[in-house]
């Protein structure tokens, strides 16, 4: 059997407003029922979330990050370009080495 989103909505909103943790008679309970109203208000979310994120909110979240470089302007030849034909052999990481120390407040 197959459900509706809006059903699903519709089932999950009607069972979280019925969930009070504040009235359970020990925590254990309270806890349990908090947990279940975290449970289904995740689940409600990620059912109403929009299909198509606004393009002012797909820049918001580029600029967040990429943290603040921009990498347009980036240009990595062609591993075919000259000088480049054994650039897939070699290491082309970086390697940490200790030696910083950094005081903590």
């Amino acid at each position: 059997m197959e459900f509706t989103k809006e059903q699903l909505i519709a089932h999950i909103a009607a069972k979280a407003s019925r969930i009070k943790p504040d009235l359970q008679v020990n925590d254990s309970l309270r806890i349990e029922a908090l947990m279940n109203k975290r449970v289904l208000e995740i689940a409600l979310a990620s059912l109403t979330v929009p299909d198509d994120i606004p393009p002012h909110v797909l820049d918001a979240m580029s600029d967040m990050c990429d943290a603040g470089y921009h990498t347009a302007s980036v240009h990595m030849p062609s591993i075919d370009s000259p000088g480049f034909t054994s650039w897939a052999d070699d290491w082309h990481g970086i390697t940490l080495e200790d030696g910083i120390e950094v005081e903590e407040d």
